[in-house]
């Protein structure tokens, strides 16, 4: 079997376009773990995140997601030697691939995660802006009919409950003053029998 030089220059430039393509997928995977774990509103720094202590279900995240990486990386892997090369493993594959992630990662990759970082923040200004929007009707909305339904009734029912506390009250008093009134009454007559 003869190998073809050009088939082997084709390969290693496919395999290093898809390591280009694993960085962004990389970078995109990142800005995700990024914006979900992001502490405070404060931008964290890289030691920052490096310091935190990870607990379960961010262990459980990252480790899917890591997965998930590995998976399309070899998955991908996979399928461009068996189509370009009909299935026969050479290492131009997997060393094109890491070149290009590595070429990828060196250059592009800080420039792309804050261009990236830019345009998710300015998106998520927006979407508050519009929930916002949607939010105001609905919240004044909410707030007319407390107003107006809700609002009487509850006073009423304060109104019902503070009156039986009142009743509840004045029967207390009565009764401990009639204990007081025959107390006296019992003290004048030991005094005036005397």
């Amino acid at each position: 079997m003869e190998i073809s030089q050009r088939l082997l220059c084709f390969l290693f430039l496919a395999s290093f376009a898809f390591g280009i393509l694993l960085g962004l997928f990389y970078d995109f995977l990142y800005l995700l773990r990024f914006f979900i774990f992001q502490p405070s509103k404060q931008k964290p720094t890289a030691a920052d995140l490096r310091n935190v202590r990870l607990g379960m279900p961010v262990r459980i995240f990252l480790f899917f997601e890591d997965l998930i990486f590995i998976l399309c990386g070899g998955t991908g892997l996979l399928l461009l030697i068996y189509l370009i090369n009909d299935g026969v493993f050479r290492l131009w594959g997997p060393g094109g691939m890491l070149a290009g992630f590595y070429v990828y990662r060196v250059t592009v990759s800080s420039w792309m995660t804050k261009i990236c970082e830019h345009l998710i923040s300015l998106l998520w200004r927006i979407l508050k802006w519009i929930i916002r929007l949607v939010y105001l009707p609905i919240h004044v909305l909410g707030q007319w009919i407390y107003r107006l339904l809700f609002s009487p009734l509850l006073r009423f029912i304060s109104y019902k409950r503070y009156q039986k506390k009142q009743h509840h009250a004045e029967k207390i008093m009565e009764a401990f003053l009639s204990e007081a009134d025959l107390a006296f009454t019992d003290q004048n007559e030991v005094l005036w029998n005397n």
